[in-house]
């Protein structure tokens, strides 16, 4: 999960670079902006597992 974290970082410092460089509304920001939003939600999915897990294990 940190390494999700670190690339999700990485993504968002590289689109807000290129929001600064292109524009807001260039293909190239909007296409990372999308990638960013592909890893948050993996992250969202991860964690929402780790939790599901660890009441599944609680509730034995």
């Amino acid at each position: 999960m940190e390494n999700l974290l670190t690339r999700i970082e990485a993504m968002r410092a590289k689109m807000i670079e290129a929001g600064i460089v292109y524009g807001f509304r260039h293909e190239k920001t909007i296409q990372l902006s999308r990638q960013v939003d592909e890893l948050l939600n993996a992250y969202d999915s991860e964690r929402r597992t780790m939790i599901t897990n660890r009441n599944n294990v609680n509730n034995l």
